[in-house]
C-alpha cells in the first residue's frame, strides 16, 4: 500500500501532482490484475475513477477496442506497454510504479525528445531501426485515436472506414527517408534530430494521446504545450485544392496554432 508520504515524495521527483499520481497508481493496480493478453490502453483509460461520467456505459471500452483494432498499428498496444512500462524482471512494487511513472512522464510531461523517444520505441525492431513511413503513419494514427477518444460523439462506422483510407503524407515521409541508413530504416538519433528540426511539434501527438487515454483530459494541469490538433478543412482553396488531408497535416506539425480547422 503506497503511503501519502510517498506520493507526496513523487511530486519532487516527477512532473505530477497527487491527484495525477493517483490516478497513475490506479493505472499500476488494474495492470498489476491484468489478464495475460488483456488490452493494456483499456486498462489505462478504466483507471480514471470518473471515466463512467464522462463516457457513461461501456463507451470507453468501445473507443478504446475501436482505436486498436482500426486506427492505430497493429501491435500497438505491447509496444506502448514495453516502451513505457519495462518491468520485466522487477520484483519490487515501489519499482515497478516509479517505472510507469517516469514511462507516463517521459509521454506527456517532459521534453519533446522524450515523447519523440517513445513514439520511436513504438516502430523500432530489435536492432534499434525504424522504418520512416511507419514513423509518420504512427504520428497521425496517434493524433486521429487522441481525438476519438475525448470527443463527444463517435460515429462507429466512419471511425472504422477511417482504417482503409490511408492518408499518403508522402512530403513527411520522403524528408525523414533522407536521414535513413542504405535509404532504409532510421536510428532513433536521427529521427529525433530531424523531428526537432523539420517538424518540431509532431511529438505532441503523444502527450496529447497520451493525456486523453489516462487523465481524459481532465488532468489539473497540460503538458508543457498546447494539445495537438488535427487540422480540419472545411473547403478546398487556391492553396489547398483537396480535402486530402496529408499537407495540412504537415503544417500543423510545425506549430502548435496551425492545428484546427482550416477554411
Amino acid at each position: 500500500m503506497t503511503s501519502l508520504a510517498q506520493i507526496k515524495n513523487w511530486t519532487k521527483c516527477f512532473p505530477f501532482d497527487e491527484g495525477e499520481l493517483e490516478i497513475i497508481l490506479r493505472c499500476h493496480a488494474s495492470l498489476s490484475k491484468e489478464k495475460e493478453g488483456g488490452s493494456f490502453l483499456n486498462t489505462l483509460a478504466h483507471s480514471f475513477p470518473y471515466v463512467f461520467f464522462f463516457l457513461p456505459n461501456d463507451e470507453m471500452e468501445i473507443r478504446t477496442s475501436v482505436v486498436e483494432e482500426y486506427i492505430l498499428p497493429q501491435g500497438f498496444g505491447g509496444k506502448f506497454k514495453k516502451a513505457i512500462f519495462p518491468v520485466e524482471g522487477i520484483e519490487n512494487e515501489e519499482e515497478e510504479i516509479e517505472k510507469l511513472i517516469n514511462g507516463v512522464a517521459n509521454c506527456c510531461r517532459r521534453e519533446p525528445k522524450d515523447s519523440l523517444g517513445v513514439i520511436f520505441d513504438c516502430c523500432c525492431d530489435e536492432a534499434g531501426l525504424a522504418d520512416p513511413g511507419d514513423l509518420i503513419d504512427l504520428c497521425y494514427r496517434i493524433t486521429v485515436a487522441a481525438e476519438i477518444l475525448v470527443s463527444k460523439h463517435m460515429d462507429e462506422k466512419r471511425t472504422k472506414a477511417l482504417s482503409k483510407e490511408l492518408i499518403p503524407l508522402h512530403g513527411l515521409k520522403r524528408s525523414l527517408s533522407e536521414k535513413a541508413i542504405d535509404g532504409s530504416k532510421v536510428k532513433k538519433f536521427d529521427f529525433l534530430e530531424w523531428a526537432t528540426a523539420t517538424a518540431p511539434y509532431i511529438y505532441a501527438c503523444l502527450p496529447t494521446f497520451t493525456h486523453n487515454l489516462i487523465f481524459h483530459g481532465k488532468s489539473t494541469k497540460l503538458h508543457h504545450e498546447e494539445s495537438f490538433v488535427n487540422p480540419e478543412l472545411l473547403d478546398s482553396s487556391n492553396i489547398f485544392t483537396s480535402l486530402d488531408p496529408s499537407l495540412l497535416f504537415g503544417i500543423c506539425c510545425m506549430a502548435p496554432k496551425l492545428g484546427g480547422k482550416v477554411s
